[in-house]
């Protein structure tokens, strides 16, 4: 983290001496000082700029966590309450299946009822006509007439049972259809809901790159602002210094000044450090 109060480091040219005080116009001094404090202002503000910007990353890495949570407590819910409709749905479908073969036995067994009714209904009038035994009446024998009675209503039993037989299993198959559609079209959401929170999860994690990417990006540039204004205010104050040196070589020739060949010669570093050189 960048310091907040830029110390003495913080200036390459804070150590050169100026010449002796009358010998040099003392604007120069002036505008050196007034260069430095305009270099601390610049690198406070540096400071709080790198401090904002962390804090800004880590509100929007928090929000950005805080928004995938709840939209993945969403896809969650919706999963879940997808599953119990899914169940629910499923016992409607087996309460359906369960519930129309009860029907379908009752059906078959009121018609089984019905024509055992007729079959003693006819038995009686059999009787009464005086259709019995070897008994003819009318070109039928007591059992002729009965078989054939019998034949009728076994036929005319086989046809009102095969609506039955077929509504029976058309309502299962339909009910197989509706539980494989059902199932199809569960697997399809939970699917779904998957890849929704997978999207999710890769929204956060490129979310969070480009919030490192930024937080990174202002802080080199932040650095780099930085080192160079550290430097122009070195080079700086480095003419300066030059100057008061030569006027007042100027104005007192025989006076020798500590520094005055590194100034002269340059011979600084890369962070505007006098290195060596004659004096």
């Amino acid at each position: 983290m960048s310091k907040a109060h830029p110390n003495r480091s913080d200036f390459p040219f804070a150590d050169l001496t100026m010449p002796p005080w009358g010998s040099y116009d003392p604007a120069l001094l002036a505008q050196i000082n007034q260069s430095q404090r305009g270099l601390l202002d610049q690198l406070k503000d540096i400071a709080i700029q790198n401090r904002q910007a962390r804090q800004d990353f880590r509100t929007s890495k928090r929000q950005a966590k805080r928004t995938t949570r709840r939209n993945l407590g969403e896809l969650r819910y919706q999963k879940q309450g997808t599953r119990i409709n899914f169940r629910q749905d499923l016992q409607d479908l087996a309460i359906a299946k369960q519930r129309g073969t009860q029907d379908y036995h009752i059906a078959l067994a009121n018609l089984g009822r019905k024509y055992a009714n007729l079959a003693s209904t006819q038995s009686q009038a059999a009787n009464a006509a005086g259709l019995t035994g070897n008994s003819v009446v009318g070109g039928y024998g007591g059992s002729g007439f009965a078989a054939a009675s019998g034949a009728a209503r076994r036929r005319n039993m086989a046809i009102e049972r095969q609506p039955i037989q077929i509504a029976q299993t058309r309502n299962l198959q339909d009910i197989a259809l509706k539980e494989q559609r059902e199932a199809g079209a569960f697997h399809r959401t939970m699917h779904h809901y998957g890849t929704l929170a997978h999207q999710q999860r890769q929204d956060l994690r490129t979310s969070l790159k480009a919030l490192h990417r930024t937080l990174r990006r202002g802080l080199r540039q932040n650095k780099i602002a930085k080192s160079r204004a550290i430097r122009e205010q070195g080079f700086y104050a480095l003419d300066q210094t030059a100057q008061a040196f030569y006027a007042a070589h100027q104005a007192h020739p025989h006076i020798k000044f500590p520094g005055m060949g590194d100034i002269r010669a340059g011979n600084v570093n890369k962070q505007g450090r006098v290195t060596g050189g004659h004096t």
